[in-house]
């Protein structure tokens, strides 16, 4: 089984193997967008992680979220813009804690809320353990 570590509301999903650097895996996982105030959609994501070095027993994970299937709704588009970032996780292997969150995400979608509209999401985070 897959390990899974937790850090508040973002979950790393380790390999269930050994990986080498370049190699990939993905976890999938729903999510509820909000469609109106009382309704939702469930729609799935996918987390593509990337191991990309491994310095000092240190391992640099690449993250990037993306909806698994196509959304055409623009209720629901509009609802993805800040759900999809990417970035860079630092894992200490010794240790399996994560100390390093580095996720930015920057999407725009256009004619959602009428032909003439747009509506952007911006957001960083960056979280250190020290």
């Amino acid at each position: 089984s897959s390990r899974v570590l937790e850090d508040r509301d973002f979950l790393v999903v380790l390999p269930e193997k050994p990986v080498r650097i370049g190699e990939e895996w993905f976890d999938d996982y729903p999510v509820r967008v909000k469609v109106t105030k009382d309704l939702g959609q469930k729609v799935t994501l996918r987390r593509r992680y990337k191991l990309t070095a491994v310095n000092n027993n240190v391992a640099m994970i690449h993250v990037e979220v993306a909806e698994v299937s196509a959304v055409n709704d623009p209720d629901v588009l509009a609802g993805l813009v800040s759900l999809t970032p990417k970035g860079t996780v630092l894992l200490d292997i010794e240790h399996g804690t994560l100390t390093l969150r580095d996720l930015h995400c920057d999407r725009t979608e256009i004619g959602v809320l009428g032909t003439a509209s747009s509506i952007a999401g911006v957001t960083d985070t960056r979280e250190t353990l020290r």
